[in-house]
């Protein structure tokens, strides 16, 4: 079947055939909304429709699964031209990754869905492909917790920080203070600032000195600073300027390239 073919097919399953325009050309997406299924006219031709998919009954799941098995996949990302069986493709790719074999069962499941998201979204990265629509489906589905999740992947520190932490209170008996600690961690963000190439270098240097402040007042003693894309590097470059006239903050590392930067800041 074609992409049109498996959406109509799909539509169908929730919406009576009447309904249903032969000429029409329709997108969809499975979203948590007030009602089942939403209907609405973009241009003469063109429907968006949404399913939620917890308002979905038994009989119409089986149903959905027959047609379009990787629902159960890719947890109701959008389903377009372009990234169609992109997931079915990475699912297959990617199963065996190291992290997403150490972490699956040791994360919610949407954590751990943003989470498979992210590797495909660096597989991609690495080989040099649009990774912008990647990215709005993953904030579509898990707004900001989805982009977090995704930039401390990006930056290794699932490897690096999450996985060791887990070992260490596996070790010491004190796993369940994992998912505390990982709740935290993605959304306070403690010792990580991604720079947002739509924020104004005053708006960045601005939250990050009250980082610095709230870390002292914590006993945080280090913040790692990353950038992608020659704006974000800039922004780096410049905040760096005022860090160096500091005496109680120190720079333990500075990177600046034409496309990424990152810059770890000491706490004295």
């Amino acid at each position: 079947m074609t992409l049109k073919e498996v959406i109509k097919k799909i539509i169908s399953i929730f919406l009576p055939s009447s309904e249903i325009k032969n000429n029409g050309d329709y997108s969809l997406s499975f979203l948590s909304n007030n009602k089942l299924v939403e209907v609405k006219n973009i241009t003469n031709n063109f429907y968006q429709v949404n399913i939620d998919p917890s308002k979905i009954n038994e009989e119409q799941e089986k149903e959905l699964i027959k047609v379009y098995p990787e629902i159960r996949e890719n947890n109701g990302l959008l389903l377009e031209n372009k990234r169609y069986g992109i997931f079915k493709e990475h699912r297959e790719e990617c199963i065996n990754t190291p992290i997403l074999k150490f972490f699956k069962g040791k994360l919610k499941n949407e954590d751990y869905e943003a989470l498979r998201i992210s590797v495909y979204i660096k597989k991609k990265f690495s080989e040099n492909e649009e990774i912008k629509p990647y990215l709005d489906d993953l904030h579509i589905k898990y707004g900001k917790r989805g982009n977090n999740i995704n930039n401390l992947y990006g930056e290794g520190y699932f490897d690096s920080f999450i996985k060791l932490y887990y070992l260490s209170l596996e070790e010491e008996g004190r796993l369940n203070e994992f998912d505390k600690f990982f709740d935290k961690f993605v959304m306070e963000q403690p010792i990580t600032y991604f720079v947002n190439q739509n924020k104004s270098q005053e708006k960045m240097n601005e939250e990050l000195l009250l980082k610095i402040e709230k870390n002292k007042n914590y006993g945080i003693k280090r913040i790692n600073i990353h950038g992608i894309g020659k704006l974000n590097a800039n922004k780096i470059n410049d905040f760096s300027e005022i860090i160096k006239i500091r005496e109680d903050v120190k720079i333990q590392s500075l990177m600046i390239e034409e496309t990424r930067a990152y810059l770890i800041l000491e706490i004295i």
